[in-house]
């Protein structure tokens, strides 16, 4: 029995060190995909894909907290697109070593067929982001939880999810960044008509309504290819939001809807979310 307890001791305090060292001598970047939610909401398990900055793991950072940028991805993607297809982790530490941008955490998360918003009651994923997805990162990453500190950022699909983010919960981001953003968008905007909740003529009408009070203005970042088929729809957006004079950057490049062109639109979202 006695040995058996300086056996257990013995691994405890090697689990210690092992932690310690990890803590001391760790100073890289980190990237999983092995993030997992058992939705409630959805029922069904949730991967996500999580970017911790270099030096994250060392002992002079053990108390920090960062800022945290959500990355959504298109239609045809999922939570492992950004450090398949964009190779976000030598993007973000490139941008974090010339002091572009100061270190924070990326979260990417895993949507179905990429949509972002309720669809009605048999796919809730806006309230999965919300209540289980937000919760569980502040959980068990150490995020800055305060609405300066948070952002959300997408490409295709997954930009129509951060301008829905940006316009209807204003009081949860400090930026939306919208890279080639797949979505529907009328000229103009008739009050008389219903689009619903997520009509997003309607949301940027509110977004006129509501951005003097506190804490409910959101900083917007439009790029789209010149050569992207959906070119047209993010320039309306553009149009619009001039019109209305909400705030936002608006940039087109060289290029369609790839991933070469939203690669090389990463480091402007980083720069534009938290650059120093």
């Amino acid at each position: 029995m006695k040995k058996r307890r300086w056996i257990l001791l013995g691994s405890l305090a090697a689990c210690i060190l092992l932690l310690g060292v990890l803590y001391s001598k760790h100073t890289g970047s980190t990237l999983s995909e092995n993030g997992r939610i058992d939705s409630v909401i959805l029922k069904e398990t949730m991967e996500f894909s999580v970017y911790l900055p270099p030096e994250y793991y060392t002992s002079a950072n053990r108390d920090r907290h960062y800022p945290v940028l959500y990355l959504l991805h298109g239609s045809t993607g999922d939570h492992t697109i950004y450090p398949r297809k964009i190779g976000i982790r030598r993007i973000a530490d490139t941008i974090i070593r010339r002091g572009e941008c100061e270190p924070l955490i990326l979260v990417m998360p895993k949507s179905r067929g990429g949509s972002y918003a309720n669809l009605g009651q048999r796919y809730r994923y806006e309230d999965y982001f919300f209540r289980e997805l937000i919760p569980t990162v502040e959980k068990n990453y150490r995020v800055k939880t305060d609405k300066e500190s948070r952002f959300v950022a997408g490409h295709s699909m997954g930009g129509h999810g951060a301008l829905l983010y940006g316009l209807k919960h204003p009081d949860k981001f400090a930026a939306a960044c919208v890279i080639g953003g797949a979505f529907e968008l009328k000229e103009t905007f008739d009050p008389e008509e219903s689009g619903g909740e997520n009509d997003l003529n309607r949301l940027l009408q509110n977004t006129v309504e509501t951005r003097s009070e506190p804490d409910m203005s959101v900083r917007f970042y439009i790029d789209c290819g010149k050569s992207d088929g959906l070119l047209g729809v993010n320039e309306r957006l553009h149009r619009r939001m001039t019109n209305l004079d909400i705030p936002h950057e608006y940039h087109v490049g060289r290029g369609g809807h790839t991933w070469e062109y939203w690669r090389e639109a990463m480091p402007g979202v980083l720069r534009f979310v938290c650059g120093n």
